[in-house]
Parts: C-alpha cells; sequence; structure tokens
C-alpha cells in the first residue's frame, strides 16, 4: 500500500482562519492506496477525483501551461450548485480503480476508475445525505494515444431559493446535477503532444435549470529537447450566466524550458475574447483582453 498527504499551508485565502486569527492549513489529499494487483486497486480519504485529464492524469508539475483549462478549473473543481469557486478538485470518499489488459510494449490497454464520495468541499462535513458517483474509462489502443471519458452525478444543496414558473417555493436541498468530460491525448515524450477535451455540466430540478455550462480546449506541442513550445485554444459558455468573464474564447502561445528534471520555467501569452453581452457588462466595452504569465517550478 501507499500514503500521500498533501497539504497547503498558510493558504490567504479571506476568512480562512481560526478564533485566535491564525491561518489555517488546508488539506488537500490524504489517502491510502491499496493494491492488490494491477487490476485491482482501493483508495480510501481525501483524493482527487478523475474527471477529466487535467484533475488526474496531469499536475502543476507536469502541466504544459502555467494554468490548467476552465474545463478543470469551473467543471472538475468546481460545484455550480452547492458553491461557486475552486475547490481544487478532492472529495472525501473511496475509489476502485485499475489497469486492464498488459501490452508487450508496457502499457495497458484499458484503465477504470469508479468512485462514491461525498460530494461536499473538502474538510468540510457533508451536508447531504446523498453521495456522489464518478466512473472514469482510459483506452490506449497506441502506446502514446490514449482516449478517456468521466461521468459525475450527485445532488447537492443549492445556496439559492427554487420558484417555479407558479411562484411556488421548490426545495432546494436535493438538486440533481451531471457532470462529464471525456477526450483524447497523444503524447510522445519525445515529439509531438496533443490533447483536446469536450465538456458539459448540467443541473435541473422540476424544470429550473440550475446549471448549464459546455466547455472545450485544444493544445497542441513538441518536445525539442528541453523545450515544448505550446499553443491552446480554450472556449467555455455558461448559459445561465451570459455575462460572467467565464464566457470566452481564449487563445494561449507558450513554451516550456526544462534545463533539468527537477526545473521548468514556463513563459506563456493569453488573449481572451468575448461576445458583445459580456464585453458591455463586465469587461468595460472590450473585446479583449490579454495576460503574460511567468513561472518557475522546483520540484523535489
Amino acid at each position: 500500500g501507499s500514503v500521500r498527504v498533501q497539504i497547503e499551508a498558510f493558504n490567504g485565502i479571506a476568512g480562512s482562519t481560526n478564533g485566535n486569527g491564525q491561518k489555517n492549513i488546508q488539506v488537500m489529499d490524504a489517502f491510502f492506496t491499496y493494491k492488490f494487483n494491477p487490476a485491482f486497486q482501493v483508495r480510501v480519504g481525501q483524493f482527487y477525483t478523475p474527471v477529466g485529464y487535467e484533475n488526474y492524469d496531469i499536475s502543476p508539475a507536469t502541466l504544459e501551461t502555467v494554468d490548467f483549462s476552465n474545463i478543470c478549473y469551473r467543471m472538475a473543481c468546481r460545484n455550480a450548485i452547492g458553491y461557486d469557486f475552486v475547490d481544487y478538485g478532492r472529495d472525501l470518499g473511496i475509489m476502485l480503480m485499475g489497469d486492464l489488459l498488459p501490452s508487450a510494449e508496457g502499457f495497458n490497454y484499458l484503465s477504470y476508475n469508479f468512485a462514491v464520495t461525498n460530494g461536499q468541499l473538502p474538510c468540510k462535513d457533508d451536508n447531504n445525505k446523498s453521495k456522489d458517483i464518478i466512473a472514469a474509462l482510459t483506452v490506449r489502443p497506441l502506446k502514446y494515444f490514449n482516449v478517456k471519458a468521466a461521468y459525475n452525478y450527485g445532488e447537492y444543496q443549492t445556496n439559492k431559493d427554487l420558484e417555479n414558473e407558479e411562484g411556488e417555493e421548490i426545495p432546494g436541498k436535493y438538486c440533481p446535477m451531471h457532470r462529464f468530460v471525456g477526450g483524447f491525448w497523444y503524447n510522445n515524450p519525445t515529439g509531438l503532444d496533443v490533447r483536446a477535451e469536450y465538456g458539459y455540466l448540467r443541473g435541473k430540478k422540476e424544470g429550473i435549470s440550475l446549471a448549464h455550462e459546455t466547455g472545450f480546449y485544444a493544445l497542441a506541442g513538441y518536445h525539442f529537447g528541453k523545450f515544448l513550445p505550446v499553443v491552446r485554444y480554450d472556449m467555455y459558455h455558461d448559459s445561465l450566466n451570459k455575462l460572467s468573464l467565464n464566457n470566452y474564447d481564449r487563445v494561449l502561445l507558450g513554451c516550456t524550458w526544462e534545463p533539468f528534471g527537477n526545473l521548468k520555467v514556463q513563459l506563456n501569452y493569453m488573449l481572451s475574447m468575448y461576445g458583445k453581452d459580456v464585453r458591455e457588462a463586465s469587461n468595460n466595452g472590450k473585446s479583449t483582453s490579454s495576460q503574460l504569465q511567468l513561472m518557475g517550478l522546483f520540484k523535489f
């Protein structure tokens, strides 16, 4: 078996202090994994959920860009009904997982994950008796290529009052929501790196729409020795919050330099493009915004 513990110390999040005004330590990962054999493993504790590549198969140490896509931030790492901020894509529960059908080249043709979790913010008591169901399947027909699909269903307590078209009050404690993320990834460590994912998030109770969001991104790069230049297109649309700045089309140009295995330096330029409604209501009339990011990451 193995144990993993990761904390976020003195995180600086507003309000995250105890009664003495001291900063709280946020537990990110705290789980135990027991490997009966490659085909059957059990994980128990607070762990990152297998929704999408970026939340499960990729870490900040291996991501080709400084920031994750909006599918990861808004879909895998956020509950659109229960709360509206990043929860780091973690949850408390139990997960079964494994790798099946080993190939002669040393990779497995099939991997699976099935988890039952609280469906609540990490390090916070569950506010209802409903549990989340998460299922993911990865198929690898070739050594460097795989296709992945993940589905998450849960019922959550909404943070706003509900009222139907007839003006009747609707209880907001068990509101169903579906999340799906699917895509493909080809990654040759000495050549081409191409990945794309599509995701949707839907929540509705008794005809009242509570969440309706869609996202997509496509990334392409090429490993030139210690350098990895990349380009990424990222789109996200929230049909219920049409004036949100999260509704954008974004193009990223960047490059990662890894002089040695423990250090990487990344430079990214991002151009975000907004529709008419967003730019008039939320972006001071501007149709675009630009951002330049420079990050160094040392791992040990």
